[in-house]
């Protein structure tokens, strides 16, 4: 099974809430934030926002505050939003179409507020997945008919596990930035955070990881080598700061917000789903472990079981994650989250940053279960990009609604991949 053999193979649009459709039209005071429905193929989010802002400065308006609803695959063809606040002081309207290499923008309307991820209704997706046997098409087609919900039509009730895009630096098998964070490891932290090179590192990235391997502690040869980026700004302040007992919490304090939260926000999810994996054994019967579907990661395995048996688990329960304000969970869950801890010799309360007021690990609640609403699977048809003769010549395409929030690459791993 072969996801994102192409971009075009993993598509996702982004629908706004009802409410937030109803401002776009509308006329607001200034300033207002000009919201574009941005399409994209093989950007990152924040790449795409960035050069949306540079297009419209091109274009002579005075901009601020761009701001995305979610964050979108990269390797894949989306579509998504995006506000920009335009200037007090600029007289002309923000274009009405924008068309750049690998993105596009169309103006919807102004809101008099930045975008956030609660104006996001649900996502839709159609998903190719390609490599197939005949044989492994009919098993997910089976395994599919577990999850369906007796009484909703064509909805799979799955459990609302984080996708592993998510986990960031982790998924090279390096570890993971927010553990070395809580030990008070600011070295290891800030060296996985800007120093851990992918197969996938590309440009300005590529140049910064590759030089600080290389280099790392002699700040003075590394610098030359480091693009323009906000990473740089963390070596400028450990070479001019060599003996400073704390330089590697300075410098890492010195990343980008947003780079230092999704850090924190990666253990969490990581905790969060070994917790759930564990709640949903424990809470399954004896008698129909056998019924669950058991699918290894490089994270701990996940577990999933059948409809039949999560409509006696609860499919309504919301879970809060693991963190140090977190409110009081039943005991199922407590223990859940102390099992998820315990490898990495951690309590909720020992998730704390020594030294740092930011980023921290966030009181919130997730759904434990999600719907996969109006789920439609194709008949195996021949994949056109498979080698020829080859015994996995056959793709199958999905189509199907998730709230925000959810990850469909867990719809998958659910089906087996």
């Amino acid at each position: 099974m072969t996801l994102r053999r192409q971009p075009e193979d993993f598509r996702v649009v982004e629908h706004l809430t009802r409410a937030a459709l109803d401002l776009l039209p509308q006329s607001h005071p200034a300033p207002v934030h000009a919201v574009y429905r941005v399409t994209k193929t093989s950007l990152t989010t924040p790449e795409v926002s960035t050069m949306l802002e540079k297009a419209l400065k091109s274009a002579g308006l005075r901009t601020s505050n761009t701001q995305h609803a979610g964050l979108k695959d990269k390797h894949a063809l989306t579509t998504q939003h995006i506000s920009v606040q335009l200037s007090t002081n600029t007289p002309q309207r923000p274009p009405q179409t924008l068309n750049a290499h690998n993105w596009s923008a169309e103006l919807l309307g102004t809101l008099p507020r930045a975008l956030t991820a609660h104006d996001i209704d649900h996502n839709h997706f159609t998903i190719t997945v390609r490599a197939l046997s005949l044989q492994r098409c009919h098993e997910i087609a089976r395994t599919a008919q577990l999850f369906k919900l007796p009484t909703r039509d064509n909805t799979l009730l799955i459990p609302n596990y984080f996708g592993e895009q998510r986990f960031g630096s982790a998924r090279h098998e390096q570890g993971w930035i927010a553990h070395a964070l809580v030990k008070g490891d600011f070295e290891l932290a800030l060296k996985l955070s800007i120093a851990t090179p992918a197969r996938k590192d590309t440009g300005p990235r590529r140049a910064l990881t590759r030089a600080l391997i290389q280099h790392w502690n002699n700040w003075p040869a590394a610098l030359p080598l480091i693009p323009r980026c906000p990473e740089r700004a963390c070596i400028e302040l450990l070479e001019k700061n060599p003996t400073n007992p704390h330089r590697f919490r300075d410098a890492f304090a010195a990343l980008p917000h947003f780079v230092q939260q999704i850090s924190v926000d990666a253990f969490q999810s990581m905790l969060f789903n070994q917790a759930l994996a564990h709640f949903i054994r424990e809470a399954t019967p004896a008698d129909q472990h056998h019924q669950l579907i058991t699918i290894p990661t490089p994270f701990g395995h996940l577990l999933f079981p059948p409809a039949s048996t999560t409509l006696s688990i609860d499919p309504n329960l919301t879970l809060p994650l693991p963190a140090p304000s977190m409110p009081p969970a039943s005991p199922p869950w407590q223990a859940a989250i102390t099992a998820a801890l315990s490898p990495f010799a951690l309590s909720p309360e020992g998730l704390t940053i020594p030294g740092l007021r930011r980023p921290t690990f966030h009181a919130s609640s997730r759904p434990a279960f999600m719907l996969a609403s109006n789920f439609q699977l194709s008949d195996p048809t021949p994949d056109e990009l498979a080698a020829p003769r080859s015994p996995l010549n056959r793709k199958l395409t999905a189509t199907f609604t998730l709230p925000r929030g959810c990850y469909a690459t867990i719809v998958f791993r659910a089906l087996g991949e």
